[in-house]
């Protein structure tokens, strides 16, 4: 009988002789096969935040302060670079039209005093913000510049009825 014969001989017979396991019971994870599996684990509560299973008492709880990075040395070309990105990169599409399409028209020629009051008003919440803008809230903080939110308010009404779109980068530079 030749090598070649008998290898082929036996991946034939290999092919067609039935899958087995050595140890069925082993394979599933139990010792015999009449064992039977072990109960599910207890329900866990559906709730897995902790403030949900023991949530603070109103004494208990204070809100996280946010306190804006303060940079008293930066140059005012480097900060309308700054103040236009985040012109552009807010939380909502709503804040993104209507912040970057004020960029676009008024930025370049903001006052550093000017400048700087649009920079505290980035630092409020983005829904705020456009609740301000938008007339929807009336109640704005004493410390928000009336000069710019004003000026951010007349690009809110949208007199000329366009469809507000992100102004392309080269449209910031027109002063």
């Amino acid at each position: 009988m030749s090598l070649l014969f008998r290898a082929t001989t036996c991946a034939a017979a290999r092919m067609s002789a039935p899958l087995r396991l050595a140890r069925p019971a082993l394979v599933r994870g139990f010792a015999t096969a009449n064992q039977t599996p072990p109960p599910p684990p207890k329900e866990t509560p559906a709730v897995t935040d902790p403030w949900d299973l023991h949530p603070p008492t109103d004494a208990e709880y204070e809100p996280p302060v946010f306190r804006p990075v303060v940079r008293a040395d930066e140059a005012t070309e480097a900060k309308r670079s700054r103040l236009l990105w985040q012109s552009r990169k807010r939380g909502i599409l709503e804040c993104d039209l209507i912040l970057s399409t004020f960029a676009a028209n008024h930025l370049a020629t903001l006052s550093r005093p000017q400048l700087e009051a649009y920079d505290a008003l980035l630092t409020e919440n983005d829904w705020d913000i456009y609740y301000w803008a938008t007339f929807k809230k009336t109640n704005v903080p004493e410390h928000i510049n009336r000069e710019i939110l004003g000026m951010i308010q007349e690009v809110a009404k949208n007199h000329g009825r366009k469809i507000l779109k992100m102004p392309e980068l080269d449209e910031y530079n027109k002063a």
